[in-house]
């Protein structure tokens, strides 16, 4: 067949329809075994379909797809387009109670075991199906989990990092220490040092001795 050139990478056409196939096919196969899950993540795609498929290459497939209205991308997460998880009255309202205990928390959450066990037990649903939940909240981009204990408001995340910056814009190196990060944000040490660990992982931050660099 024709030949694509993706940031200088070659394919087929053929193998580039095949690969949009073996996409769909995956995605029409999760929806089916699993009806809490709203959608796939990215990086489980790319253990599998995209596994040895440059970077360029399964980007191009993914918008294509995209674009021609087959799947939507949201966050980190993948699903057929117009589908959505089909959930019970009581997941519906667990969900909310979920959405709304880490928003109302701003920064200052409670841990994510605490949050699924409070679900479960104010609605009678199973932990399993509380945490299957709390990943739709993840896959969705609304909750961002910095550590195994603790996830925040997608939002309150990227407040945060611009009110990182704006402080980093007043000094002249652009660094902070935890002390100054604890003031700036307005947080114990419990929550400083996850969430200054999650920024150097995001490449928000850079260690610096016992400082940070704002990049």
């Amino acid at each position: 067949g024709d030949l694509m050139y993706v940031d200088g990478v070659c394919i087929s056409s053929n193998s580039f329809s095949a690969l949009q196939t073996k996409v769909l096919d995956e995605l029409e196969g999760f929806h089916a075994s699993d009806r809490l899950a709203q959608a796939i993540s990215i990086e489980k795609l790319r253990s599998g379909v995209f596994r040895h498929i440059p970077g360029s290459i399964e980007s191009e497939v993914l918008s294509s797809l995209a674009a021609g209205k087959k799947l939507s991308v949201d966050g980190e997460g993948v699903r057929l387009t117009g589908r959505e998880a089909q959930l019970s009255d009581a997941e519906s309202k667990t969900l909310e109670a979920m959405r709304k205990a880490f928003r109302d928390a701003e920064l200052a959450v409670p841990k994510v075991d605490e949050v699924l066990a409070a679900a479960s037990a104010a609605s009678g649903i199973s932990k399993d199906v509380a945490r299957k939940l709390f990943q739709q909240l993840l896959d969705s981009g609304e909750l961002v989990r910095i550590s195994p204990d603790f996830a925040f408001s997608g939002k309150v995340i990227g407040e945060l990092v611009e009110k990182l910056r704006s402080f980093a814009a007043t000094v002249a190196d652009r660094s902070i220490d935890v002390p100054k990060f604890k003031e700036v944000a307005g947080v114990s040490r419990k929550y400083a040092i996850p969430l200054l660990e999650y920024f150097d992982h995001q490449r928000i931050t850079a260690r610096r001795g016992d400082k940070r660099l704002v990049i």
